[in-house]
């Protein structure tokens, strides 16, 4: 199977394989996978072709440096939770479709584009650009119901606000049911949907979809509601402003699945025993009075919830 060979070392070698040589190549019905050098570097690589009589497949990630579509259908990549789960590393993962199973953030998402940026030279390059910007809506809303992700503190704390300004706010109970709730409310009301988008990466593209076709429906996806009280930050703690001008810097992989829980585990330690010691099962009243409560709502730029 030459021709699979070579697509797998042009995409490793971004089209040039000159310096690339196949040392071991295994084929199966389901994909074709491969071992050698490029440009001097070891290399392990899977062509993924799919199964034909099942609905998805599974690649041990840690066995291969690439793994890539190289057949695609209706047949979805489901990457075994457990190994991220449980790894030190971080991933990318280029793929067609979302993958719910995996928390990753709204912002991480990524397209691939021929770049022109090189004129008029005859090697043309790929570039990254991101595929949603700001998760801040680009004009004001003033929500008459709003629809949290969750159903824990930060529910409370949007409810807490809503209720003392005749709005209506519901809790969805996870991130792919938000979008089923918005669908059954059937209303031209002004909807205000609040995702954590630390993981919600998975579903931005129906939510998307969804929003283009209805103008009264808006998306605001802050990292997470701990991410907004951290952004605060009630205990002048310029390590805390340092954590959240480079997380990356800060989170262990193997620790915390996800940014969001690594904010959560943040802001618990930082609490912990104070007036605003917090939990994300049930909101501390504290975050729901004066300055506090203001300044976390001061967060949310061009989202009005009341006077």
């Amino acid at each position: 199977d030459v021709d699979t060979t070579q697509e797998a070392l042009g995409l490793i070698n971004s089209g040039d394989i000159t310096d690339a040589v196949v040392e071991n190549f295994t084929q199966s019905a389901e994909s074709s996978s491969l071992a050698g050098t490029v440009e001097g570097f070891s290399v392990r690589a899977i062509v993924l072709r799919g199964a034909a009589d099942d609905s998805t497949y599974t690649v041990n990630i840690n066995t291969y440096d690439y793994i890539i579509d190289g057949k695609y259908d209706d047949r979805p990549l489901k990457p075994d939770q457990s190994i991220f789960e449980n790894g030190s590393n971080y991933y990318v993962i280029v793929s067609r479709d979302g993958l719910p199973n995996l928390p990753y953030s709204v912002t991480e998402i990524y397209g691939i584009r021929l770049s022109s940026r090189y004129g008029g030279l005859k090697r043309h390059y790929n570039e990254f650009y991101r595929i949603f910007g700001s998760m801040v809506p680009d004009e004001d809303v003033c929500p008459e119901t709003v629809i949290t992700e969750d159903s824990n503190a930060g529910y409370q704390f949007f409810q807490g606000i809503c209720k003392n300004n005749g709005i209506t706010c519901v809790p969805a109970g996870g991130k792919s049911r938000l979008l089923q709730i918005a669908r059954k409310l059937e209303t031209d009301e002004s909807i205000l949907l609040i995702a954590d988008g630390a993981a919600f990466g998975s579903e931005m593209d129906r939510v998307m979809k969804y929003l283009k076709g209805h103008q009264n429906v808006r998306l605001y996806a802050p990292e997470s509601f701990e991410w907004m009280i951290l952004s605060v930050n009630p205990f002048k703690d310029p390590f805390i402003r340092e954590i959240l001008e480079a997380p990356a810097e800060h989170i262990e992989s193997s620790e915390y699945f996800s940014w969001e829980r690594f904010f959560t585990s943040v802001l618990t330690d930082k609490t912990q025993g104070t007036y605003l010691q917090y939990s994300k099962n049930s909101l501390n009243k504290a975050y729901l009075k004066g300055n506090v409560r203001e300044s976390i709502l001061a967060v949310m730029e061009k989202v009005h919830l009341g006077d």
